[in-house]
């Protein structure tokens, strides 16, 4: 789809006959940059990339080795998950609807008649920036697993569910 919609825009002709590469998607050229950093030094690493449209995680981890044995399912070393609806930009009112921290929440600080494409004043600054630490959040706890407890008649057991992000060393934020 990518391909066929956005290659084939206006002006991408003649960019991509300047590269010696294929345009790829922003997703997919971040999931690259990660595993790269990765096999070159920055093991244990989260990218967050935060855009107009999405904000898209990518890992690159086998977790914390003490969590191992309590995996309930295995899950992938490396791994990316792109948030549709938590750009900045487009999807504004979603992040906004999605807050869950009522103490931070005033209606000053998400005035989104000061949203701009281009933040410009400090005010659009400002809302950005907020909207950016709520989809980075929310994004963040969607795409790492959790710790939970499995009762049996015997004991507790601890299982981790989902993607261990627990032995991450690298943190690196794009957008």
């Amino acid at each position: 789809i990518f391909s066929r919609h956005i290659i084939h825009a206006k002006g991408m002709g003649k960019l991509q006959d300047l590269c010696r590469h294929p345009i790829i998607p922003t997703p997919l050229a971040v999931l690259n940059i990660t595993e790269a950093l990765s096999r070159f030094g920055l093991e244990d690493i989260l990218v967050i990339d935060v855009g107009g449209a999405t904000t898209d995680v990518h890992s690159v981890t086998d977790g914390d080795p003490r969590n191992q044995a309590f995996l309930a399912a295995p899950e992938p070393r490396t791994k990316r998950t792109v948030e549709g609806d938590l750009g900045v930009y487009i999807n504004a009112e979603n992040i906004k609807s999605l807050w869950d921290d009522a103490q931070d929440d005033t209606s000053q600080d998400y005035d989104l008649t000061y949203l701009n494409p281009l933040p410009q004043s400090e005010r659009e600054v400002y809302l950005s920036r907020r909207l950016t630490q709520k989809a980075v959040r929310i994004a963040v706890k969607r795409h790492a697993g959790s710790f939970l407890s499995s009762l049996s008649l015997s004991d507790t057991q601890k299982v981790v569910s989902g993607k261990d992000l627990s032995g991450i060393k690298h943190i690196i934020g794009t957008g």
